[in-house]
């Protein structure tokens, strides 16, 4: 961060300078003109300027005082002046080259003590070995079935911490190949394969990430079975199991809950281990595959990032907010007109040199900006997975910088579009998007098409609110629990949108001071409509006296939450609020 604000600050003492050569160029300009004026006799050198300069001089010939009007004076002034700020301005670009060379010096010597500080916290995969093949020999002894695994490209070095949460991740892989992959002894001679089932482990280098590979020779993935599973627990209907493709049915067996094992056991039945995997590749800012053929095995493969710690990213920018993509994932940059952007089976994309490229706008993907607010030209950057190809769309593209990486806590760790957040120079803060996770894999990014389940019930809620930053930030808030949101500055919007839907939402947030009506206007006007006296009403303001929540829960407000509200406890109050008013209306009927 240190050596960022230092860039940073030898950037801005250079932009300075070339500001101050334009300004000494422009005096330049103005004291010859001023000069060559002079000389011409122009204006400002009449008479009474002439009066005025001899009047003191009136004693001396011409060959005893020289005589000077005031234009005389002031272009004499003008250029020493001139003259001054050129020697200034050529002292101030010697510092600036030795500025320049220390600091390559400095970036230099950073760099060397980075690159042996992440060599000490490099390890190889073959750390994991032995316990890797204590997993194989437990499960296999466990299950009846004689498997032996084997190992290649182990000396291949990771950073210390990708090692250590990628080993639980692997141990699930091998377990689940081992229950699930791998036949019996007899079943796998009467396939004519041999009694000994096989798993292989492989990992190589490929630039800044590592790509690993874990294969058996297994039955592979019965998708009749993962579908009836889907059917069972209500996850798919009939008619969708029997038309979903590979793709679907591969994303289902990733999902927290699911499990084709027969009975619960030590090794399999309880629906998590998969999940698991997929959440500890994309923490790791990891891209996960699957490919497997009837009869012949499975295989894993996942890319990581070499190192977690330090990464170069580009900085963009998108509905107002800075963002940085990892440069590993971008494979080129160029800008594009928004009329250039067209939509195919009900996806935006652009064609760029004869292939159609999948669109993903980050304003609206992130909730930030929506159509109407989109440029006019759009910075398009290519990003790839190693599948497939996408065209990522900011704002504009402001920097390509080394970062030092964080990872999130919390609530936002929760949220699998960023793998990290970075801090500026100037102290600001910068999330890192996860590419894995901008829907470049439909196995395991893209939503399940009409994926029923009662416990995750898809809620909306209006935020009403005049403050835009308030807006976003409770509307971004909500999209990461799973629920939608829509948004109005005022008790009128807000009357004018609900008008316009179908059914009214889940629950209705809202402010107390906002123009034209507001929040106790608009809890009266609400509760005066018999569609909307079940629907729960929260007062989020900055009005904590007594006398202003009294009056809301006369007019039927639900809960009253005083800004700044903890976001778990604004979430508890949501759910509790829209269960009660469930509950009571069942009740009723």
């Amino acid at each position: 961060m240190n050596a960022s604000g230092f860039e940073q600050q030898i950037e801005a003492f250079r932009k300075e300078l070339d500001e101050l050569s334009l300004n000494l160029a422009r005096m330049r300009r103005i004291s010859n003109q001023l000069a060559e004026a002079q000389e011409s006799g122009a204006p400002g050198a009449g008479p009474q300027a002439a009066r005025e300069a001899t009047s003191s001089a009136s004693e001396f010939d011409e060959l005893e005082f020289d005589r000077y009007t005031r234009l005389n004076l002031i272009a004499r002034d003008l250029a020493e002046a001139t003259t001054d700020l050129s020697a200034l301005s050529a002292q101030l670009q010697s510092m600036r080259a030795q500025f320049d060379t220390w600091a390559a010096r400095q970036r230099g010597l950073s760099g060397e003590a980075q690159d042996q500080l992440m060599r000490l916290r490099m390890v190889p995969l073959s750390s994991l070995a032995s316990r890797l093949d204590r997993t194989v020999r437990v499960t296999s002894g466990k299950t009846g079935k004689p498997v032996r695994l084997e190992m290649s490209g182990m000396e291949t070095e990771f950073d210390k911490t990708v090692v250590e949460q990628l080993a639980p991740a692997l141990e699930h892989l091998l377990r689940n190949s081992i229950d699930h992959g791998i036949e019996p002894p007899q079943a796998r001679l009467a396939a004519g394969k041999p009694e000994t089932g096989l798993i292989r482990l492989s990992a190589s280098r490929q630039g800044a990430h590592v790509s690993i590979q874990l294969s058996d020779d297994g039955a592979g993935l019965d998708f009749g079975r993962i579908a009836r599973r889907a059917v069972e627990l209500e996850w798919l209907t009939a008619e969708e199991a029997e038309s979903a493709s590979q793709e679907t049915l591969i994303r289902l067996i990733f999902e927290p809950g699911f499990s084709t094992a027969e009975s619960v056991s030590e090794i399999s039945g309880r629906g998590v281990g998969m999940d698991i995997v997929r959440s500890t590749i994309e923490n790791l800012r990891g891209r996960l595959s699957v490919h497997t053929a009837p009869g012949a095995g499975t295989t894993f493969t996942f890319v990581l990032p070499v190192s977690m710690a330090v990464d170069r990213v580009v900085i963009l920018e998108a509905g107002g907010e800075k963002f940085a993509l990892p440069m590993t994932a971008m494979t080129r940059q160029m800008r594009v007109y928004d009329s250039a952007l067209a939509e195919r089976k009900g996806r935006a994309g652009v064609e760029v040199d004869g292939q159609w490229l999948p669109a993903c706008l980050l304003g609206e993907w992130l909730g930030l900006s929506s159509a109407a607010d989109r440029p006019a030209r759009w910075a398009m950057l290519f990003v790839n997975n190693g599948e497939r190809e996408l065209a990522l769309l900011a704002d504009r593209v402001i920097e390509a910088r080394e970062v030092v990486i964080k990872p999130l806590s919390g609530l936002l760790a929760r949220l699998h579009r960023f793998a990290g957040a970075t801090i500026l120079g100037d102290g600001s803060v910068v999330l890192i998007l996860n590419p894995s996770a901008l829907d470049l894999d439909p196995a395991l990014s893209a939503p399940l098409p009409a994926l029923h389940r009662r416990a995750a019930q898809e809620e909306t809620v209006l935020i009403v609110d005049d403050s835009i930053s308030i807006r976003r930030s409770v509307a971004g808030l909500l999209r990461a629990a799973g629920w939608r949101t829509f948004e109005a500055r005022d008790g009128l919007e807000a009357l004018e949108l609900l008008d316009r839907r179908a059914s009214p939402p889940s629950a209705i947030l809202m402010d107390i001071e906002m123009p034209r009506m507001d929040g106790y206007e608009l809890a009266a006007a609400l509760r005066g409509r018999p569609e909307f006296e079940s629907v729960p009403l929260l007062m989020l303001t900055s009005r904590a006296g007594e006398k202003h929540r009294q009056k809301a829960l006369r007019l039927g407000v639900d809960r009253y939450l005083v800004k700044p509200c903890p976001e778990d406890l604004l979430l508890a109050e949501l759910r509790n609020c829209i269960a009660a008013r469930r509950g009571s209306r069942l009740a009723a009927g």
